[in-house]
């Protein structure tokens, strides 16, 4: 089968995130709306948050952990739920980063009992 094209890495890309700011020879992001896609290319995070909301984004962490690796803000719900795949991912060093961006603090036990394991 191949690789999963939106398979989050710990640098918060994915192979679909990294094609939204190079070039697409796969052409994996065929179905993306062209104005939408530029809107994210121009740093909106209103942008980002549409298409993480999306049926593009609906169930994959690489359209919320893309914006927030570049400063760009991102709903406080979308951050929450990285940060819980963070977690189930092992992705301690991007976790950290969501930690950084939200109320770290309602989470700060749940990252110490799975950093013990």
């Amino acid at each position: 089968a191949g690789a999963d094209p939106r398979a989050l890495a710990d640098d918060g890309l994915s192979p679909y995130t990294a094609a939204l700011f190079g070039e697409d020879p796969c052409g994996l992001l065929q179905g993306l709306d062209a104005s939408l896609q530029a809107r994210m290319l121009a740093g909106d995070g209103v942008a980002w948050a549409e298409a993480g909301r999306g049926s593009h984004g609906c169930g994959h962490a690489d359209l919320v952990a893309a914006p927030l690796k570049r400063g760009l803000p991102v709903p406080h719900e979308l951050a929450q739920g990285l940060l819980n795949y963070c977690f189930t991912a092992q992705l301690p060093l991007l976790a950290a980063r969501v930690l950084e961006r939200i109320d770290g603090q309602q989470f700060l036990l749940q990252a110490m009992e799975r950093a013990e394991s």
